[in-house]
């Protein structure tokens, strides 16, 4: 099995195992096709971008994106936001717990060095579905063929 499969995997399983309210999407490339009805508590993980870093010990190192997308869906009440507000926030503690638990871990893979760089995004908010999400790009820098 290939590193970034690993990671990615490894990813999954710890977003199952911290946040266990939440379900795989169904769309994690297509991501607002999952803004159905049913679709309440879900979570995605995508790979991105890549680029090779200085390494040591004649091994290739390199960073990549991984990108953790948590949705919510929220009660539209016409006269306030406030279940919207709630679940910004839910979503950012969650985003917060999978934080702290990734920098300590590492993903439990002896190959990755650090889980550095983190950048979350505002929340998306879809009125039309009553669906909010909030994406955190996590930059993992790990050894290849070790």
């Amino acid at each position: 099995m290939g590193i970034v499969r690993e990671i990615r995997d490894a990813f999954n399983t710890q977003i199952e195992s911290i946040l266990p309210s939440y379900s795989r999407s169904k769309y994690k490339w297509s991501f607002a096709d999952n803004n159905k009805p049913n679709s309440k508590s879900i979570y995605a993980v995508r790979i991105g971008s890549a680029g090779t870093i200085s390494g040591t010990n004649q091994t290739i190192t390199q960073e990549r994106l991984f990108e953790v997308l948590l949705s919510n869906r929220f009660e539209s009440k016409g006269d306030n936001d406030n279940d919207l507000d709630e679940k910004i926030i839910q979503l950012i503690d969650d985003h917060e717990a999978l934080q702290v638990e990734l920098y300590r871990r590492k993903l439990n893979i002896s190959r990755v060095l650090v889980i550095n760089a983190i950048d979350i995004t505002e929340p998306e908010i879809d009125n039309e579905n009553n669906i909010v999400t909030m994406t955190a790009t996590y930059t993992v820098r790990f050894r290849l063929g070790v």
